[in-house]
């Protein structure tokens, strides 16, 4: 609205490059970069610094996490300001009936746990390739939005718009490969997203699998649209794009999440003969050395003495020769 002034706001051609990761402590700083291209248009990205993260003040930069395009168009012109949708019909084809527990039970089996912030469906109808769940913003983050109720522009809380996403979960077969597990599949981007009102405290989301998209395949589409108690649409998100994750082997990463990480492990060793000064044989010594110049210092010192010495940094690998001696 600041770029361009009152109006619908839509985004397109949204890409996920890299999943933002908050700290259990310390922040990240979150960047908007907006590029004007023409006349009521824009590219964006979304970028993020782990500068204020404890421990990582040396390697602070920006991480781009998403990227995509956006508009604005009036009201009048909106398509899906108009379209309507009976919940009762929905209901009618997705006959099998979940709870809440259900579905994040499901998730969570799947590698997904979602935390009382993020936990806003609360009953879901399953259907073949689609799903009804009715949603809530989350009580953990309920204060939050009183914040914004005083806005006249459409919004919609994070924590809201990702609970609603989740009902398209309920929409995918379980797997028969994996004993009855659901695929897992994580958001890659969206060809169109649209907020024309804001939700009130009890929305629905309504996701629909793609007829081309096959399930278990790497990629799958889906249109999610979010509709009022009346079933009037107050938001879409269509060609919404996920795609599928390695299945057993990052479960199991993630269950034991110290095998993802390495760490420094002194071994207690005997140590080396020392060097007889009388002996007229020089050493020869294979030095790996970093960055910081620490093994350029010992093989000068090492060469002082009249030994041999092959130093290898990240600037002289490929030119490497090693010498017998």
């Amino acid at each position: 609205a600041e770029l361009f002034g009152a109006g619908s706001q839509v985004l397109s051609n949204i890409a996920f490059q890299e999943m933002l990761i908050l700290p259990a402590s310390g922040t990240r700083t979150l960047q908007l970069v907006a590029s004007p291209a023409s006349s009521g248009s824009a590219s964006f990205q979304i970028y993020s610094s782990n500068a204020n993260v404890p421990g990582s003040h040396e390697n602070a930069g920006w991480t781009l996490h998403a990227s995509g395009d956006m508009r604005m168009e009036s009201p009048e012109l909106a398509r899906c300001t108009e379209e309507q949708y009976s919940l009762d019909e929905i209901r009618a084809r997705c006959r099998q009936h979940k709870t809440a527990a259900e579905l994040y039970a499901s998730l969570k089996n799947a590698g997904l746990q979602y935390g009382p912030s993020l936990q806003g469906v609360q009953q879901l109808w399953c259907g073949q390739r689609e799903a009804l769940g009715e949603v809530r913003i989350p009580p953990a983050v309920s204060s939050l939005c009183q914040a914004d109720e005083k806005s006249d522009q459409a919004s919609i809380h994070p924590a809201l718009l990702d609970s609603c996403l989740q009902v398209l979960a309920a929409a995918l077969p379980e797997d028969k490969t994996r004993s009855g597990r659901k695929w897992t599949y994580l958001p890659f981007g969206v060809a169109s997203f649209r907020l024309l009102a804001k939700p009130g405290a009890r929305l629905f989301s309504h996701s629909v699998v793609r007829p081309d998209s096959r399930f278990g395949t790497e990629f799958l589409e889906a249109d999610i649209r979010l509709l009022d108690e009346d079933g009037c649409v107050i938001g879409e998100l269509l060609g919404f794009r996920v795609k599928l994750v390695a299945g057993e082997a990052q479960r199991e990463a993630r269950e034991s999440s110290g095998d993802l990480l390495y760490d420094v492990n002194w071994v207690a060793r005997r140590p080396v003969a020392t060097r007889n000064p009388e002996s007229s044989h020089p050493s020869s010594w294979f030095i790996l050395g970093d960055r910081g110049g620490l093994g350029q210092k010992l093989a000068e010192r090492l060469r002082s003495q009249g030994d041999n010495c092959t130093l290898a940094t990240p600037y002289n690998l490929r030119d490497l020769t090693l010498h017998a001696g």
